[in-house]
């Protein structure tokens, strides 16, 4: 698959910082850095950091792993409400009865809460407080808008 040019930035940058840490010569840093904008593949750009080591708390990483834990999450919760109020529907559909659905929605919901409690617990309190602040802001602009005022 082609890089795209924002590809090939983050790789020339993730290069100076090896070349800033002692790592790579200037020599070394140039032809790389050559080599990363002339990439065709990104397997061109991953062979240039083969013998460099790898940071995988790199803040880019780090942050795309926490949007896909929440992204799960979410997931996980709309899937528990679709199938659970779809389970309770047929229930009432059928004349109610003992109440079957309650199993599925006990265990699945015990796994959502656990999925959500393990997620909170280890997300770092960075990640946490940028969510925080960012649904405050989504909240008081969605406020602004409903009274009709600009945001200030």
């Amino acid at each position: 698959m082609r890089p795209s040019d924002q590809a090939r930035q983050r790789a020339a940058d993730a290069l100076q910082t090896h070349y800033a840490e002692g790592r790579l010569d200037e020599a070394e840093l140039e032809r790389r850095v050559e080599r990363a904008y002339a990439a065709r593949t990104r397997a061109d750009l991953k062979a240039l950091f083969r013998d460099l080591p790898w940071n995988p708390r790199s803040r880019d990483r780090a942050e795309g792993f926490w949007r896909f834990q929440k992204s799960m999450l979410r997931t996980h919760a709309a899937a528990y409400v679709g199938v659970n109020g779809g389970l309770v529907g047929i229930w009432a559909l059928t004349g109610g009865g003992e109440f079957w659905p309650a199993e599925s929605i006990a265990g699945w919901g015990a796994f959502l809460g656990g999925h959500w409690a393990i997620l909170r617990a280890a997300m770092p309190a960075r990640a946490r407080r940028r969510s925080a602040s960012a649904g405050s802001l989504r909240r008081a602009t969605a406020s602004a808008r409903q009274l009709g005022r600009p945001r200030t």
